[in-house]
C-alpha cells in the first residue's frame, strides 16, 4: 500500500550562490514542525545545502530556460523528502560508486556528504535539469524536542560541524531567522524582495511581482536596477552602499512596472549576512503607496490651481472662521487672504492672518458678524452692498461657506461707481446739463429725454412707448415694490449702470452711468 504524502511547501529562488542560504532557511522552518531529532534535522539541512550548492555551481540554465532553483518539501507518514531541482544540463551520478573525498576541500564533497547524512538520496530522471531528492526518516522518539528549532541548532551545531567539516547558517549576528524567510514564501500584504550582494534578485514574493507587472519567476536573477528609471537607480545605488555599511532604514523608492508606469513605495530594508558574517545582500519589505502619491499630487495640483486663481483674482478674497463663546458667535478670525485683499483693504497678508476682525479693522465690534455667522451656520450664500466708514469705502460683498463654522468673502471696491451715481443723481437737478443720460418714463411712455439720452438712445421719442433694450428693464422695475433700484445693461457700444427712482403717479426717472 502506497504511503500517503502531502506537499508542505514549494518555492523558487534565483540560481545564485546567495540563494543557497534561502533554500536552507525555508526548509529549516518547515521541518521544525516534524518529529525529527535535532541531529536528524541538522543532517537533513546539511544535505539539502549541499544539493543547493551543486545547483548553484553546476546547474545554470545557460539562457535556454529560467535560471532558478525550485524546492519542494514533501511529508509522508514515515519520512520527509526535500526535492531540489535546477534547469542545468542535467546530472545523474552513479550512487553505488562515490569515493570518499577530502572533507576540507572546497568542492567535490557534496554527494558524499549527502549520502552520509540522509537516509536516501535519489536523482530521478527529468526532462531537463537535475532533480535531487533527499529523504530522512522521522525519529518518533524525538517527541517535543524535535519541535524546538532554536534549541536544536544551539545543541547540535558545534558537534555536527566537526563531523562534516563545515557549518550552516545558524541565525548569527545580522542573519535572518529561518521563520522570517519561510513567511516570505507565503502570501503577504507587503511586497518582499531579497537581493544578493550584487543587487540581483534571489527571491521575490508574488505580491511584489504583481506590483511590478511580472510573475516572480520572470524576475529571479535579474538586477533590481532593471526595474527603476534613472532617478530611482541613483537613489537605490546610494541605498545599496548604506546596506553594505550595515545600515537598516525606511525610505521612499520608485520602481518601473512592465507597462512603463511608476510604482511609488515605502521600503523597509535591512542588510543580510552569510554564515561567516559577510554581507550577502538585503531584504526589502515594500508597501505600495502609488494611490496615496497620486492623490497627494492631485491635491497639490488642485491647491496650486486654487492658489493661482485665489491670488490672481481682481476681487478681494478672505477666508474666516467664526469664534464662538457659549455657542454664540462673538467674532471671526482671518485665516487667509489674497493679493487683491491687500491692495483693496490696504492691510498686508502677514498682518491680517490670525487676527480677530474686531481688532484688525479697529471697530471694536466685528463688521457684519450677524450676516457672516448666518452664512457659516446655514451654508447659504448671501450678498450685499455696504459703506464701510472706517475705510470710507463702498463695497459689494458676497459671502459663502466652505464648511461648518467657516465663511469666505469675495468683495469689490465700488466706491468709484457709487460716487458716479451720486454725481448723476445730483446732476439730475440740472438734467439738461448732465453729461450722462437722464430720462423719465410714465405709464410706459417717454416723457423726458436730456441731450445725452437722445444721443445714446435715438430710437426713443417723446410721447412714444419705450422700445429697444430699455423696454424689459422698465417693465420689470415698474412691477417691483422697491422705490429705488439699479441694474447693468448694454446700451449702444458700452455698458451702463442704470439707477431708477420711482416718483408719483407711476413716474420712473432713470440715470445712466457709463461703466465700460
Amino acid at each position: 500500500m502506497k504511503t500517503r504524502e502531502r506537499i508542505l511547501h514549494e518555492f523558487e529562488v534565483a540560481n545564485l550562490p546567495s540563494s543557497v542560504h534561502l533554500v536552507r532557511s525555508f526548509v529549516s522552518h518547515e521541518i521544525s514542525r516534524l518529529p525529527l531529532s535535532p541531529d536528524a534535522r541538522f543532517d537533513l539541512l546539511t544535505a539539502v545545502g549541499e544539493a543547493a550548492d551543486n545547483s548553484a555551481l553546476y546547474g545554470h540554465a545557460g539562457g535556454v530556460a529560467p535560471d532558478t532553483i525550485r524546492t519542494r518539501i514533501v511529508a509522508s507518514e514515515e519520512a520527509v523528502r526535500v526535492e531540489v531541482w535546477d534547469n542545468g544540463a542535467g546530472y545523474r551520478p552513479d550512487l553505488s560508486r562515490v569515493p570518499e573525498p577530502d572533507l576540507m576541500a572546497e568542492h567535490g564533497r557534496g554527494l558524499f556528504i549527502m549520502l552520509a547524512l540522509a537516509d536516501e538520496v535519489a536523482y530521478p530522471r527529468v526532462r531537463r535539469g537535475t532533480l535531487c531528492a533527499i529523504s530522512k526518516q522521522y525519529d518518533l522518539k524525538a517527541g517535543s524536542e524535535g519541535l524546538n528549532e532554536e534549541a536544536a541548532v544551539e545543541k547540535t551545531l558545534p558537534a555536527a560541524a566537526e563531523r562534516v567539516g563545515g557549518k550552516i547558517g545558524s541565525g548569527g549576528a545580522g542573519a535572518m531567522p529561518p521563520e522570517v524567510y519561510a513567511s516570505m514564501a507565503r502570501n503577504a500584504i507587503e511586497g518582499i524582495w531579497v537581493l544578493d550582494a550584487n543587487g540581483k534578485t534571489s527571491f521575490m514574493n508574488e505580491r511584489m511581482a504583481q506590483l511590478l507587472g511580472y510573475s516572480a519567476h520572470e524576475v529571479l536573477g535579474r538586477s533590481v536596477f532593471e526595474f527603476m528609471d534613472e532617478q530611482g537607480r541613483r537613489v537605490a545605488e546610494k541605498a545599496k552602499k548604506r546596506r553594505e555599511a550595515g545600515i537598516s532604514e525606511q525610505m521612499e523608492q520608485t520602481f518601473l512596472r512592465s507597462d512603463g508606469r511608476l510604482v511609488y513605495a515605502i521600503v523597509v530594508t535591512n542588510p543580510l549576512y552569510d554564515e561567516h558574517g559577510r554581507y550577502s545582500g538585503s531584504l526589502g519589505l515594500i508597501t505600495d503607496i502609488t494611490e496615496r502619491k497620486q492623490a497627494e499630487e492631485a491635491l497639490r495640483a488642485s491647491e496650486a490651481r486654487f492658489r493661482g486663481l485665489f491670488n490672481h483674482m481682481a476681487e478681494g478674497v478672505a477666508l474666516h472662521e467664526v469664534v464662538y463663546e457659549d455657542d454664540r458667535p462673538v467674532d471671526y478670525r482671518i485665516l487667509d487672504v489674497n493679493e487683491a485683499f491687500e491692495r483693496i483693504v490696504g492691510i498686508g497678508r502677514g498682518a491680517a492672518i490670525g487676527r480677530l476682525a474686531s481688532d484688525l479693522y479697529g471697530t471694536g465690534e466685528p463688521p457684519y458678524l450677524e450676516v457672516y455667522a448666518r452664512v457659516a451656520e446655514t451654508g447659504r450664500a448671501e450678498g450685499f452692498e455696504t459703506y464701510f466708514s472706517p475705510m470710507e469705502k463702498h463695497f459689494s460683498i458676497s459671502a459663502f461657506s466652505p464648511g461648518k463654522g467657516l465663511f469666505g468673502t469675495v468683495f469689490t471696491d465700488i466706491t468709484g461707481r457709487k460716487r458716479a451715481e451720486e454725481r448723476s443723481v445730483y446732476m439730475a437737478s440740472f438734467p439738461d446739463k448732465n453729461p450722462s443720460p437722464v430720462l423719465e418714463i410714465q405709464e410706459g411712455r417717454v416723457v423726458y429725454l436730456n441731450p445725452a439720452a437722445r444721443r445714446l438712445l435715438p430710437c426713443l421719442e417723446l410721447g412714444k412707448r419705450v422700445r429697444g433694450p430699455l423696454r424689459k428693464i422698465v417693465e420689470s422695475i415698474a412691477a417691483a415694490e422697491e422705490e429705488t433700484s439699479s441694474v447693468e445693461a448694454r446700451l449702444g457700444s458700452s455698458r451702463y449702470r442704470i439707477s431708477i427712482v420711482k416718483g408719483d403717479r407711476g413716474l420712473l426717472r432713470l440715470y445712466a452711468v457709463d461703466v465700460g
